[in-house]
């Protein structure tokens, strides 16, 4: 169930990370990006996430003209991903635990 959470809250993050074009952002950044807020994922994963999992359910754009590849929310998305500090996000897992 931990690693469910931890999937879900990295790939949460990993949203959170992505501008709305004309913006963009590498693989490699957000993969650096992601490790600074405590999430170890090696590139291909990230890449798989980004592909498999995240543009098949949200409007990403891959700008697929250079490498590393370039990912970016198209231009008018109205998603609004709201984030969680650290106490909230605990707070939520404690009260997840005790229901």
């Amino acid at each position: 169930m931990s690693e469910n959470k931890d999937t879900l809250l990295r790939l949460l993050a990993t949203l959170q990370l992505i501008p709305r074009h004309p913006g963009r952002i590498a693989t490699t950044t957000l993969q650096d990006k992601l490790a600074d807020r405590g999430f170890k994922i090696d590139l291909r994963s990230l890449q798989r996430d980004l592909k498999d999992k995240l543009s098949s359910h949200f409007p990403l754009h891959c700008d697929e003209s250079v490498r590393p590849y370039r990912w970016s929310f198209v231009a008018d998305t109205q998603i609004n991903l709201p984030e969680l500090d650290t106490p909230a996000a605990l707070t939520l897992c404690l009260a997840e635990e005790q229901l």
